[in-house]
């Protein structure tokens, strides 16, 4: 076994261990773990600090986050009503599925740009952000033009199944304003991940905090003035991303000035490894929504908006709950990368077994909180206006936990790169899920919907996930991940 054996309870309590010092060693968040004269365990505490602060404020985002919606749904579901509420979800949904348009750029610079920040490769990081920034600059342009000219000709009532005045110029509008989000979005979202290459999530976290509550803020000020459909979605969707633009100068100002793309720095020969390694990403991107997310345009198409709304509102809770899984595994992905470039190993997989146990206790405790207490929260939160369905909610929350499963095991596949696997498991998921679906929405209603994505889930993406896993132990394929990558020559 390339992993020395310990005690399953000595395992645990090394790595939390490890995660708990964190008053009195703020410099260390910025100290680079490439250091010569640091030894193997200082670089593993340094990176499981990083890790958690940034798990922490991932956890104070979401909080945040959640406060923000149990604010805004109430007044804006009032305002807005259940069809045309539903309405605005489903086009979110729509738009969502374009997710994959930055051709995996994003997750590709992610995986390339930990390692040599890892490495204090500075020259190519900077090479790295500037390719990745102009390539979505230009696909950014391009959908937009597209869709510009596309949108306002579409006969939304018909494509919608819209009932007569629901808001047929609302959907035109609202596309528009989703369009131009999405067209920004592409090249401004990599700041995100440029904060988690360089380990410093926590810093993007705090700004994150703060375009929520300015949005949050918007979309109350918005409803007060009955502003529109077109201007909520405008409310909820630009002013983050405005956000992230001030919070990408301050990151580059404070000593990160390779993080800011120009043009000087743009190489096609890492453009094109990118968009290589990015189209696998895409690929994967694409099946993941077309599997994940099609639920509200299923709902939607068969049994009618208002049913959208039954299944939406709980399930952007029960969104906040799996973003639980994401907050403690999206900074493992470049935690792993460095490790295993540095031949740790053994952290890997102390991380990957803890982080998994912990992730699923998590998300089984607060889905229990959230079953017992969900009538009377979402009575208290929406009033007797809105029909509780418990079934909806444990089927939710059962995807969760589902979802927490395999989290950690997915960031230590990205972490390595093997991203073809993941799409070979998310191409059988998809079709399968999609086909439950379409059936037994028909036989159950929403109930089937959520229970087709659910067996799906666990017989093509649960169970192959963990065997991958330990095959990759077993075979001891971690001491070479990277050996025929690109970045191993930073």
């Amino acid at each position: 076994m390339i992993v020395e054996r310990k005690h399953r309870g000595d395992r645990g309590i090394s790595v939390l261990a490890t995660m708990l010092p964190l008053a009195g060693h703020s410099r260390s968040f910025q100290r680079t773990a490439h250091a010569a004269d640091c030894t193997t365990e200082q670089r593993r505490r340094d990176r499981n600090r990083r890790a958690l602060f940034t798990t922490l404020t991932s956890a104070a985002a979401k909080a945040v986050s959640m406060i923000a919606v149990l604010l805004t749904v109430p007044p804006v579901l009032q305002y807005l009503g259940a069809e045309r509420y539903g309405l605005w979800m489903t086009l979110t949904s729509a738009l969502a599925m374009l997710t994959f348009s930055d051709l995996g750029l994003s997750n590709g610079l992610l995986s390339e740009l930990s390692i040599a920040c890892g490495r204090d490769d500075r020259e190519r990081a900077a090479g790295l952000v500037a390719s990745a920034f102009f390539i979505l600059s230009a696909i950014g342009v391009v959908l937009f033009l597209t869709f510009l000219l596309i949108v306002p000709h579409l006969p939304w009532a018909k494509i919608l199944n819209l009932s007569p005045g629901a808001g047929e110029h609302d959907a035109t509008d609202v596309m528009v304003v989703l369009t131009v989000s999405l067209a920004i979005g592409l090249p401004v979202g990599i700041v995100h991940k440029i904060h988690l290459a360089s380990q410093q999530g926590f810093i993007y976290d705090l700004w994150l905090i703060l375009g929520t509550i300015i949005s949050a803020v918007l979309v109350i000020t918005s409803v007060h003035y009955r502003s529109g459909l077109p201007w909520l979605v405008g409310c909820v969707s630009i002013a983050p991303l405005l956000t992230s633009i001030v919070a990408w100068v301050y990151f580059a100002t404070r000593r990160h000035h390779w993080s800011l793309p120009r043009l000087s720095r743009f190489s096609t020969s890492v453009a094109a490894r990118l968009l290589r390694t990015g189209v696998q990403y895409c690929i994967l991107s694409l099946l993941m929504t077309l599997g994940l997310y099609i639920d509200n345009l299923v709902v939607g198409r068969v049994l009618g908006y208002e049913a959208v709304t039954a299944l939406a509102i709980p399930a952007r809770i029960m969104g906040l709950l799996q973003g639980v899984t994401t907050m403690v595994c999206l900074p493992m992905w470049s935690a792993n990368a460095e490790a295993i470039a540095r031949g740790d190993a053994p952290w890997v997989r102390k991380s990957l077994m803890f982080l998994t146990t912990t992730n699923v206790g998590l998300n089984l405790l607060l889905s229990g909180i959230v079953l017992l207490g969900g009538r009377v929260l979402f009575s208290l939160w929406l009033g007797e206006s809105f029909i509780y369905d418990g079934r909806i909610v444990s089927l939710l929350c059962l995807n969760a936990v589902l979802f927490s499963l395999t989290g950690p095991a997915f960031a230590l596949l990205n972490s390595t790169q093997r991203v073809l696997s993941q799409i070979v498991m998310y191409a059988v998921f998809c079709a399968a899920a999609i086909g439950f679906k379409l059936h037994l929405v028909h036989v159950a209603g929403v109930y089937g919907v959520l229970l087709g994505q659910i067996l799906a889930y666990v017989l093509f993406i649960v169970i192959p996930l963990w065997v991958t896993v330990y095959l990759m132990f077993t075979r001891e394929e971690l001491g070479w991940a990277f050996s025929k990558s690109p970045s191993a020559a930073c």
